[in-house]
């Protein structure tokens, strides 16, 4: 894989007080042996985490020299993987079937000396672990589950405030109570996950619309067409709008979208390639995402 920088924008808006420039983006080309989505960045931005359609495999990308080292080959390993709050650990999963029932295992995976360890296995429904306060939570057979990661165990308090999405149905866990929350009423909720300050959560509604609510299912915004939301900072949104013909995708763009004022800046609207799955790093000032060419590509932001 080689680093190449392919283009050079500047589109200065300014959205609720912010400014946000596109400085350049970059393209990491790994020529056509793989497929890559990715699927998260680490806390200091310095690993990407990408998977295979269909989530088979997971690697670990240096986002300056393109360098892969493939976490795992199993099936299920790139859906929703987890770092630790300090980066040095990764989690994720693998999935096999038995006759008509899937089995889950879970995996810690140190990214210094490339050892995993299994921490779960045969693991019925397992929800998406969560990290916070030092501690993994996740659920093993309808029971939730702990286990402290951090060298200084213990830090997880009841004040803390997580999200997990249980049966496509959220549910905010707050102040050492579990509480659903359902803005639009029942139905299917994707996609959902809470800003970087805790205080309001995005989500797509049976796959016809991104809302963003308080913790108290109050909607506040409707971005509409925003697929694959994430939080690129506590007022911003990115996303895709994709598009397709019943058969494949025929266009995709990245979105930004401003819950404050419901604007949306197209990102890369100059561009005949279709962008999907962005994930913004840590620092708000850059952004991944695929082609459909498989390619990673980044932006790089200047946010005001």
């Amino acid at each position: 894989m080689r680093f190449f920088a392919i283009w050079l924008i500047i589109l200065p808006c300014m959205i609720s007080g912010q400014e946000i420039v596109v400085l350049r983006r970059d393209t990491l080309s790994h020529g056509k042996e793989r497929e890559y989505q990715p699927v998260a960045v680490s806390p200091d931005g310095k690993i990407i985490l990408a998977t295979s359609p269909g989530y088979a495999g997971l690697s670990a990308i240096d986002p300056i020299t393109g360098e892969i080292t493939v976490i795992s080959s199993e099936a299920g390993a790139g859906y929703e993987p987890r770092f630790s709050e300090k980066g040095d650990k990764v989690f994720f999963r693998s999935d096999e079937y038995t006759g008509e029932r899937k089995y889950s295992t879970l995996y810690e995976y140190d990214v210094v000396t490339t050892k995993r360890v299994v921490i779960d296995s045969a693991i019925r429904g397992l929800i998406t672990p969560v990290i916070t306060g030092g501690t993994l939570i996740w659920s093993s057979d309808d029971r939730e589950r702990k286990l402290a990661i951090d060298e200084e165990p213990g830090k997880l308090e009841d004040k803390a405030i997580y999200l997990t999405l249980e049966n496509l149905r959220p549910v905010i866990h707050r102040n050492g109570t579990s509480r659903v929350i359902l803005p639009n009423g029942e139905g299917n909720y994707i996609w959902a996950s809470l800003s970087p300050d805790k205080s309001k959560m995005v989500y797509n509604f049976n796959g016809r619309g991104t809302r963003v609510c308080d913790l108290d299912g109050n909607i506040i915004a409707d971005a509409g067409r925003v697929h694959a939301p994430r939080w690129l900072n506590n007022e911003t949104i990115v996303g895709m709008d994709d598009r397709d013909d019943g058969y494949r995708v025929t266009s995709s763009d990245i979105i930004l979208f401003f819950p404050a004022t419901g604007r949306k800046i197209n990102l890369t609207s100059d561009s005949e390639r279709i962008e999907m799955y962005p994930i913004p790093f840590p620092d708000g000032k850059r952004i991944v995402f695929q082609s459909n060419g498989g390619e990673l590509h980044i932006i790089h932001l200047k946010v005001k």
